[in-house]
């Protein structure tokens, strides 16, 4: 008996770059491989013949079936998008922060050596003024 074919892949498909309908072809496998996990579990673990498979075939290459797979893999890719621009997120604001800090550890050190050299200024010169008016006056 020749094998028949079921041409849902390029009903899911439209081209390589669609990975919304890559998804949705994933899920369509993933539904034939329970089809057939049941049928051989109810037949005796029976391969199901072409014939056994044309209803589930039917079913599955529906417009609706084909709507469905679609919308799952959309809901999908979507789930996928908007953990990973979570993810993407939460390390710019941690490597925002780690970068923030050093940078305030930075100014915060700058300040404290211009402090600290303003202050030996103002000592060096209030030294020299004092040795200056003792030995002026000597």
């Amino acid at each position: 008996m020749a094998r028949k074919y079921n041409y849902i892949y390029s009903q899911l498909v439209e081209d390589n770059a669609d990975i919304v309908g890559h998804i949705a072809y994933a899920l369509y496998k993933e539904y034939k491989i329970e089809f057939i996990s049941k049928f051989k579990k109810a037949h005796g673990d029976t391969e199901p013949s072409e014939d056994d498979l044309q209803p589930f075939n039917d079913i599955s290459s529906s417009v609706g079936s084909i709507e469905k797979y679609k919308f799952m893999a959309s809901c999908i890719l979507q789930a996928f998008i908007d953990n990973t621009l979570e993810d993407t997120k939460q390390d710019v604001e941690d490597n925002m922060n780690r970068n923030h800090i050093a940078l305030i550890q930075k100014a915060i050190d700058r300040a404290t050596a211009t402090i600290k050299s303003s202050f030996a200024i103002v000592v060096l010169k209030s030294i020299i003024f004092v040795l200056n008016d003792y030995y002026c006056v000597i």
